[in-house]
């Protein structure tokens, strides 16, 4: 096997290894920005819930794109979900804060994983363009 051949069998393991990485990250985006559009829709409906006056009557999500009628009796407190099951007793404002919080979070690591993957597709270009340099060098005559 020739240094030439060599190299491009080098190259397609890496294209292969960066191929994973990028499919990876692509998962990890789509996630971020639907963490991040939650988040977003969570403080709208906060913050609009908070310009209301109490009763109010609206919609509540149950799951599956199916929601039921229902009032909200009371706006002082509401339930913050900080994981590994637990639920803190929380007012709005408070609320806002730690969603805030998380929506700059989640941004943030939005932009990382884009500028990330930007660079492991450019990479790829890289040596797709290198492998086909080789490849034609390789079957030139002479």
């Amino acid at each position: 096997m020739g240094e030439a051949e060599k190299r491009v069998r080098e190259l397609i393991e890496r294209y292969t290894l960066l191929e994973e990485i990028a499919r990876q990250l692509s998962e990890r985006v789509r996630l971020l920005e639907t963490i991040y559009g939650e988040v977003t829709t969570t403080i709208t409906t906060l913050e609009e819930l908070g310009k209301t006056t109490v009763p109010r009557e609206t919609l509540l999500p149950i799951g599956g794109a199916i929601y039921l009628f229902g009032e909200v009796k009371r706006f002082d407190k509401v339930l913050l979900n900080v994981g590994s099951g637990v639920v803190l007793e929380k007012t709005p404002e408070e609320a806002l804060e730690f969603l805030n919080l998380q929506k700059q979070e989640v941004a943030k690591e939005l932009e990382n994983s884009r500028s990330r993957l930007r660079q492991v597709l450019m990479e790829l270009d890289k040596i797709r363009e290198l492998v086909q340099t080789l490849r034609q060098a390789a079957e030139a005559p002479g």
